[in-house]
């Protein structure tokens, strides 16, 4: 059983198609992978698992949507308080929040767009 782990969800509650730049862990494996795509009004998810002694799980996931990228970003280091950030570009807002702990989750909500 890995030491941390992070279980990522995402809603997208615009009216746009998510399509999937790019998903990059800095530390750790993937349990599940980011989906290519999200669809308007849906939910997506992801996850990802320590691999190694004493370490955590990190990583980075963008889409593309009109007029940018969203980028998602989620930590749960070995050692230390663990974090999520989200960017989204103008027009759009992005809420997150995440659990502290060995088993961390993050929620990610996207709004606004045309």
């Amino acid at each position: 059983m890995a030491q941390r782990s992070a279980i990522v969800s995402f809603d997208n509650q615009t009216g746009a198609t998510l399509t999937l730049v790019s998903s990059v862990l800095q530390h750790g494996e993937w349990d599940q992978q980011p989906p290519q795509t999200i669809a308007p009004h849906a939910n997506a998810s992801w996850s990802s698992e320590s691999d190694g002694f004493a370490t955590g799980t990190a990583g980075q996931v963008v889409y593309s949507c009109p007029g940018g990228q969203v980028v998602t970003t989620f930590d749960n280091p070995f050692s230390g308080s663990n974090g999520a950030t989200g960017q989204a570009p103008q027009g759009y807002q992005i809420t997150v929040e995440f659990s502290q702990g060995d088993n961390m989750t993050a929620s990610f909500t996207l709004m606004g767009g045309s």
